[in-house]
């Protein structure tokens, strides 16, 4: 397998990026995709398990995402719904909380990443419990943000140099 141009911009960008930055175990640099398989630099098709850390659940390049990516982008391409309300959010909040199961009436937090959903998920469970110790697993990813990387445990560069963490966090 040939990975001659991919390696060369892993070695750009081991000069330009910090290393906490990646969890990459192969220099795999991607240019294109569509579905479930992507295509690197070289040239090298790979089916997609990781689904972007799911966050391209449905594919990549997936036709209806495609469509209401570009008719949003007709409008504006975005503005934070922490100064201002927006439909699209507002009506995706209300068939996210019509489907949540049981007697809890539930809400919607939008968040920007994963991370900020994990530093998210603390601060509730804080306030609702009244307890401060969170228990995290083991080679567990949890982000890169301050919390969420005093939880993360998938490699040792990811926390090297960098505490201390989070009080009460039990990776």
């Amino acid at each position: 397998m040939n990975t001659e141009k991919c390696t060369s911009w892993v070695e750009r960008d081991k000069k330009v990026m910090a290393p906490t930055q990646h969890l990459s175990y192969f220099p795999l640099v991607v240019e294109s995709g569509k579905g479930s398989i992507i295509r690197d630099l070289d040239g090298n098709e790979y089916i997609d398990f990781l689904s972007s850390a799911s966050s391209l659940n449905l594919g990549t390049c997936n036709d209806h995402v495609k469509a209401a990516v570009e008719e949003q982008l007709k409008k504006y391409s975005q503005y934070t719904i922490a100064y201002t309300y927006n439909i699209p959010a507002i009506e995706y909040a209300e068939r996210l909380v019509s489907t949540y199961p049981g007697d809890v009436k539930a809400k919607i937090l939008f968040g920007n990443c994963g991370s900020d959903g994990n530093d998210a998920a603390v601060k509730f469970a804080r306030a609702f419990t009244g307890r401060t110790k969170i228990i995290t697993f083991i080679n567990g990813y949890h982000g890169n943000t301050y919390g969420s990387s005093s939880m993360t445990t998938v490699t040792t560069r990811m926390r090297k140099k960098m505490g201390p963490f989070l009080p009460e966090i039990y990776p």
